[in-house]
Protein backbone atom coordinates (compact mmCIF):
# COMPACT_ATOMS: atom_id res chain seq x y z
CA UNK A 1 0.00 0.00 0.00
CA UNK A 2 1.39 3.41 -0.95
CA UNK A 3 1.07 6.41 1.32
CA UNK A 4 -1.83 7.83 -0.66
CA UNK A 5 -4.10 4.81 -1.10
CA UNK A 6 -7.40 5.36 0.69
CA UNK A 7 -6.77 9.05 1.26
CA UNK A 8 -9.40 11.72 1.10
CA UNK A 9 -9.58 15.39 0.20
CA UNK A 10 -10.46 17.36 3.30
CA UNK A 11 -12.11 20.76 3.62
CA UNK A 12 -11.43 22.42 6.95
CA UNK A 13 -13.07 25.82 6.94
CA UNK A 14 -11.83 27.56 3.80
CA UNK A 15 -8.67 25.40 3.62
CA UNK A 16 -8.59 22.42 1.28
CA UNK A 17 -6.08 19.79 2.24
CA UNK A 18 -5.37 17.69 -0.84
CA UNK A 19 -4.44 14.41 0.85
CA UNK A 20 -5.39 13.42 4.35
CA UNK A 21 -5.87 10.13 6.13
CA UNK A 22 -8.38 11.14 8.82
CA UNK A 23 -8.10 7.87 10.73
CA UNK A 24 -4.36 8.53 11.21
CA UNK A 25 -4.79 12.31 11.60
CA UNK A 26 -2.12 12.61 8.92
CA UNK A 27 -1.82 15.16 6.14
CA UNK A 28 0.33 14.23 3.14
CA UNK A 29 2.02 16.70 0.84
CA UNK A 30 4.14 15.62 -2.12
CA UNK A 31 6.84 17.89 -3.54
CA UNK A 32 9.36 17.25 -6.29
CA UNK A 33 12.39 18.39 -4.31
CA UNK A 34 13.34 19.84 -0.95
CA UNK A 35 14.69 23.04 -2.51
CA UNK A 36 12.00 25.08 -0.71
CA UNK A 37 11.77 22.85 2.36
CA UNK A 38 11.13 25.65 4.87
CA UNK A 39 8.18 26.90 2.78
CA UNK A 40 6.83 23.35 2.53
CA UNK A 41 7.07 22.94 6.30
CA UNK A 42 5.33 26.28 6.85
CA UNK A 43 2.52 25.20 4.51
CA UNK A 44 1.79 21.96 6.36
CA UNK A 45 2.20 23.63 9.77
CA UNK A 46 -0.55 26.04 8.71
CA UNK A 47 -2.75 23.06 7.83
CA UNK A 48 -2.00 21.47 11.22
CA UNK A 49 -2.90 24.78 12.87
CA UNK A 50 -6.24 24.86 10.99
CA UNK A 51 -6.93 21.27 12.06
CA UNK A 52 -6.08 22.10 15.68
CA UNK A 53 -8.41 25.12 15.63
CA UNK A 54 -11.11 22.80 14.26
CA UNK A 55 -10.72 20.44 17.21
CA UNK A 56 -8.40 17.86 15.65
CA UNK A 57 -5.51 17.54 18.09
CA UNK A 58 -2.17 15.78 17.63
CA UNK A 59 -2.36 15.74 13.84
CA UNK A 60 0.83 15.32 11.89
CA UNK A 61 2.00 15.93 8.34
CA UNK A 62 4.33 14.01 6.09
CA UNK A 63 6.05 15.79 3.23
CA UNK A 64 7.22 13.37 0.55
CA UNK A 65 10.04 14.51 -1.74
CA UNK A 66 9.64 12.38 -4.85
CA UNK A 67 13.03 13.11 -6.49
CA UNK A 68 15.01 12.27 -3.35
CA UNK A 69 12.62 9.52 -2.24
CA UNK A 70 12.66 11.05 1.24
CA UNK A 71 10.03 11.98 3.80
CA UNK A 72 9.90 14.69 6.42
CA UNK A 73 7.52 14.33 9.35
CA UNK A 74 6.08 17.58 10.72
CA UNK A 75 4.18 18.28 13.92
CA UNK A 76 3.20 21.53 15.60
CA UNK A 77 5.52 22.23 18.50
CA UNK A 78 4.48 24.12 21.61
CA UNK A 79 4.27 27.83 20.90
CA UNK A 80 4.16 27.52 17.12
CA UNK A 81 0.47 28.43 17.11
CA UNK A 82 1.50 31.94 18.21
CA UNK A 83 4.00 32.14 15.34
CA UNK A 84 1.33 31.09 12.82
CA UNK A 85 -1.11 33.64 14.25
CA UNK A 86 1.63 36.24 13.68
CA UNK A 87 1.88 35.10 10.02
CA UNK A 88 -1.89 35.53 9.68
CA UNK A 89 -1.69 39.02 11.17
CA UNK A 90 1.02 39.96 8.65
CA UNK A 91 -1.12 38.60 5.81
CA UNK A 92 -4.12 40.63 6.99
CA UNK A 93 -1.95 43.77 7.11
CA UNK A 94 -0.86 43.21 3.50
CA UNK A 95 -4.43 42.53 2.37
CA UNK A 96 -5.74 45.65 4.07
CA UNK A 97 -3.01 47.86 2.64
CA UNK A 98 -3.64 50.06 -0.39
CA UNK A 99 -0.12 49.33 -1.59
CA UNK A 100 1.45 46.07 -2.76
CA UNK A 101 4.62 44.95 -1.01
CA UNK A 102 7.81 45.33 -3.07
CA UNK A 103 8.79 42.39 -5.28
CA UNK A 104 11.69 40.29 -4.05
CA UNK A 105 13.07 39.30 -7.48
CA UNK A 106 14.41 35.86 -6.60
CA UNK A 107 14.93 33.09 -9.19
CA UNK A 108 12.34 30.91 -7.45
CA UNK A 109 9.65 33.55 -8.18
CA UNK A 110 9.37 32.47 -11.81
CA UNK A 111 8.12 29.04 -10.71
CA UNK A 112 5.66 30.38 -8.13
CA UNK A 113 1.93 29.90 -8.58
CA UNK A 114 1.42 33.56 -7.66
CA UNK A 115 4.00 35.02 -10.07
CA UNK A 116 1.39 37.02 -11.99
CA UNK A 117 0.23 38.80 -8.84
CA UNK A 118 3.70 40.22 -8.21
CA UNK A 119 4.96 40.85 -11.71
CA UNK A 120 1.93 42.04 -13.67
CA UNK A 121 2.15 45.73 -14.51
CA UNK A 122 -0.71 47.60 -12.94
CA UNK A 123 -2.49 50.12 -15.12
Amino acid sequence: MTAHEGEEDAWVGAAKIDFMMPRLKTVYETKKSDKMEQAHIAQVKFWLYVLLKSGIEEAQAIIEYSKQRERTQVRLAAGEEIEIEHWLKEIRTILESNKCPPTINKPVCKQCSYYEFCYTDEV
